[in-house]
């Protein structure tokens, strides 16, 4: 399964790890470089630098061909935002 996991905070780490090792697909979003270097050193996930709101960005990660998409910002606003783009992005 391919999954979409926007932040890479504690939660966002969190999951990813979990999710890692039952073998599922893993891409992380996040524009902090160097969180997306620590979970990608600790982590085997693909990782997209940007913000999950843009669509050029959820298209990188290949949000058509993700079966899950869960966005765990510190931002609400921010996390609804990239449900609604992801979800008219197909």
């Amino acid at each position: 399964m391919k999954i979409i996991i926007a932040g890479a905070g504690e939660v966002g780490f969190h999951l990813a790890k979990l999710l890692t090792n039952e073998r599922q697909e893993i891409v992380i979003i996040d524009l902090d470089q160097s969180r997306l270097n620590y979970v990608s050193s600790h982590l085997d996930v693909h990782t997209v630098r940007g913000s999950s709101t843009s669509f050029k960005i959820l298209e990188a990660a290949n949000v058509a061909k993700a079966d899950l998409l869960i966005s765990v910002t510190s931002s609400e606003e921010s996390n609804l935002a990239t449900c609604i783009v992801a979800k008219n992005s197909g």
